[in-house]
C-alpha cells in the first residue's frame, strides 16, 4: 500500500519469532478487497532490496537513521496476533523530573488503538508532518516498537484492523514527540493499551491482576490527557454507561489516592476526541458538535466535563475519515473481518489537531496566529 522507509521494518525483537497460522496479502493492483490468505505459518522478517548486495537480517535499527516515513515494501508476512503484546512491570511508565507526559486513553470500544494508529501515521509521513509543525513521533520504549510491528504496520501495509484488546495485551507504549527530526525532544505520549475491563474500574483491575501500577496513578501525574468518547452506544439509545466512566475517570484523576480533593478543578488540559464520525448516523457531530452532545448524552456530558476540568476542549473527530459520495474506505473480507482498502484513500479528521492543541496548552509549542 506504500513505499516509503519506516522504522518499524528493521526492528529485531525476538518476542516476533512466533509462529503465525496465516498471512494476508494484497492482490496485483495493491487493493485490499481481494487480499489472498495462506495457512503456512510464518517468521516476520526483511525481505532483501532488490538492489541490495548484502542484507542482514540481525542489524540493529538505529532510530536517527530514519526520517520517520512509512515504507512498508520489505515487510513480507503479516506479523504475529497482536495478543503476543505482553505486559511487562518494568515499563510501567512514571513521570521523570523534567519530564512532561501527555497520555492517550478513552472509553471501552472507542478506537484508541486505530486512533493512535492514524495519528503515528500523521506524525511519521513526511507529507502530513508539514500539516503538524514537523513534530515527529517515534518509539520511545521496546513494546512501542513491538505495537508498531505488531498493530501499525498490518494496519496500513494489509488494511488489517487489531483485534480487541483483551487482558493479556495489557500494555504501556510510549512515544516521543520531538523537533527537528528527532533533535530535540519535547515531551512523552503514552498509550494505555487496556481492555475494557480496566476502564470500568482500574482498582479492582490492578488488584484481581495483582499489577504493580495503576494508570490511575501515572495519569495523575501526567500534565495533560486525551480522551477519547465512542459516540456508538449514546446514539443507539444508552448514553449511561460511556458518560459515567468518562465522568468517574476525570474525578478519580482530580482526586488524590486517599479521595482527597488535589484541586477544585482538574487543572492538566484535556482534550475530548468523540470518535468514529465517519460513519453515517455520527456524522452531523462534523458540523454541530455541542448539538450532537446534547441530542445523544444530554446536557450532562458538556456541562459536568466543564465543571471537571479547568481547562478543556471537544473534537469530532474519525480516524479514518470519509468523503461524500466516494467509495467506503472500509470493506468486509469474506471472514468478517474489516480492512482499509488503500491508504491513499485515508482522511483523518481530527486526529493530530487535538495532540497540537494540548502541546500549545503545555507551552511546548506556541499557539497559531
Amino acid at each position: 500500500m506504500s513505499s516509503r522507509p519506516h522504522p518499524f521494518a528493521n526492528d529485531d525483537d525476538d518476542d516476533l519469532d512466533a509462529p503465525f497460522d496465516g498471512v494476508f496479502s494484497a492482490d496485483d493492483d495493491g487493493d485490499m478487497d481481494d487480499m489472498k490468505f495462506s495457512a503456512e505459518p510464518t517468521k516476520v522478517r526483511e525481505a532483501a532490496p532488490d538492489d541490495s548486495e548484502d542484507y542482514d537480517d540481525n542489524e540493529d535499527f538505529d532510530a536517527s537513521e530514519s526520517d520517520g516515513g512509512n515504507d512498508f515494501s520489505g515487510i513480507i508476512a503479516l506479523p504475529a496476533p497482536a495478543n503476543q503484546i505482553a505486559f511487562e512491570p518494568d515499563e510501567f511508565p512514571q513521570v521523570k523530573a523534567g519530564e512532561t507526559h501527555i497520555v492517550i486513553w478513552g472509553t471501552t470500544q472507542s478506537g484508541k488503538t486505530t486512533f493512535l494508529a492514524a495519528l503515528y501515521r500523521l506524525f511519521t509521513d513526511p507529507k502530513e508532518r508539514k500539516k503538524y509543525r514537523n513534530l515527529l513521533m517515534s518509539a520511545d520504549n521496546q513494546i512501542a516498537t513491538r505495537w508498531g510491528r505488531l498493530i501499525f504496520l498490518p494496519l496500513f501495509n494489509y488494511g488489517v484492523f487489531p483485534p480487541g484488546t483483551a487482558v493479556t495485551d495489557l500494555s504501556y507504549p510510549v512515544f516521543s514527540i520531538s523537533q527537528d527530526n528527532g533533535q530535540t525532544a519535547l515531551l512523552r505520549l503514552t498509550f494505555i493499551n487496556g481492555p475494557g475491563e480496566l476502564f470500568k474500574d482500574p482498582e479492582a483491575f490492578v488488584k484481581k491482576y495483582n499489577l504493580r501500577g495503576n494508570p490511575i496513578d501515572y495519569m495523575r501525574d501526567c500534565h495533560a490527557l486525551l480522551m477519547l468518547v465512542d459516540p456508538s452506544l449514546a446514539v443507539r439509545g444508552d448514553p449511561t454507561g460511556e458518560l459515567e466512566a468518562l465522568v468517574s475517570h476525570l474525578e478519580r484523576i482530580r482526586l488524590d489516592k486517599n479521595g482527597n480533593a488535589l484541586s477544585v478543578k482538574l487543572k492538566k488540559p484535556v482534550a475530548f476526541c468523540l470518535t468514529k464520525c465517519d460513519e453515517p448516523q455520527h456524522r452531523s457531530a462534523m458540523n454541530d458538535l455541542e448539538g450532537f452532545l446534547e441530542r445523544y448524552f444530554g446536557r450532562l456530558m458538556k456541562d459536568l466535563t466543564d465543571a471537571i476540568c479547568e481547562t478543556s476542549k471537544w473534537y469530532p473527530s474519525s480516524a479514518l475519515g470519509f468523503e461524500e459520495d466516494k467509495p467506503a474506505i472500509t470493506f468486509q473480507r469474506w471472514n468478517g473481518t474489516q480492512g482499509i482498502r488503500k491508504e491513499e484513500f485515508l482522511r483523518p479528521i481530527n486526529v493530530g489537531e487535538p495532540l497540537l492543541w494540548l502541546l500549545e496548552q503545555l507551552g511546548v509549542i506556541p499557539p497559531q496566529p
